[in-house]
């Protein structure tokens, strides 16, 4: 009876091909024991937050506390309401100690005065995609 023994690896180049421009703008740290269990914080997780307009800036202070408590690099703000200036310090001031980053994505979901979707400076995204599938093509493979 033979008894046969496969070794796979992780390769940083799985397929021979040059390693993509995007790693010189965008660098991935290698996978070891300690980037593993300390990642830096360009490798952690960010969160998107979603802020009733009645966020008291106390409350969001203590958000981002709780959010940093937990490893989180980085905040995107953008659904619920736009927040107001107190709210806007105080997400700030309390990232900014953490060196948690703050992303103010698209918008809100409830316009506040003086702010549209519709208006000339507010960013709008036209995405197209294509793809071929051919039959009986195992997307889990």
């Amino acid at each position: 009876m033979a008894l046969g023994i496969v070794a796979c690896a992780q390769s940083s180049n799985p397929r021979g091909t040059p390693p993509s421009q995007w790693t010189t703008i965008n660098p991935v740290t290698a996978l070891t024991a300690t980037s593993f269990g300390a990642p830096p914080s360009n490798d952690r997780p960010w969160v998107r937050l979603n802020m009733p307009a009645s966020a008291s800036p106390e409350e969001l202070k203590a958000e981002v506390q709780d959010l940093h408590d937990k490893g989180i690099a980085g905040i995107e703000l953008g659904q619920g309401a736009f927040p107001g200036n107190e709210q806007l310090v105080a997400l700030l001031s309390k990232a900014n100690e953490f060196g948690i980053k703050v992303s103010l994505s698209h918008g809100p979901t409830q316009n506040p005065a003086g702010y549209s979707i519709d208006d000339d400076n507010a960013r709008k995204t036209l995405a197209f995609g294509n793809a071929t599938v051919e039959a009986g093509f195992n997307w889990t493979a």
